[in-house]
């Protein structure tokens, strides 16, 4: 019985069956260098580090908003510093989320995490955001 074809990871320089390596486009055999486990552990590596964790931020803000980090932090002294709604910070220390349009993908502006959940548990909807108002005025004397 024959077996099934292989390939050398290039950090572990075993052979591997090609099942063990992830797709790549610009290979001549279209699978990565690396074996899947090694890859898995150079990118735990690269990601602990300050300028790893830069070039990851800068690609999810291109990727998922369409700006860079400088338009990031622009938008955050704008705002100085806080939520564009509640002026707030997280309290986890984590990064403003960047608001945008499910609709139309335009960006509005940087929210903490809780008024980033507001809007979307409310689906975005003014209406289900007015009653809210009238509702807590309304309950506001009790």
């Amino acid at each position: 019985m024959a077996k099934p074809p292989q390939k050398k990871c290039c950090y572990c320089k075993l052979l591997k069956p090609l099942r063990a390596f992830g797709k790549a486009k610009a290979t001549r055999d279209g699978l990565q260098t690396a074996c899947k486990v090694c890859m898995l552990a150079y990118k735990r590596r690269v990601n602990k580090t300050e300028k790893g964790k830069a070039t990851n931020r800068k690609r999810e803000l291109n990727s998922k908003y369409g700006i860079t980090p400088q338009e990031y932090n622009e938008k955050l002294k704008q705002q100085n510093g806080g939520c564009a709604i509640c002026g707030g910070i997280n309290k986890n220390s984590r990064r403003l989320a960047v608001d945008h349009c499910h609709k139309t993908g335009k960006n509005r502006g940087l929210l903490c995490n809780n008024c980033n959940s507001v809007l979307g548990w409310a689906g975005d909807s003014i209406g289900v955001l007015a009653s809210a108002i009238q509702y807590l005025n309304k309950t506001e004397a009790l």
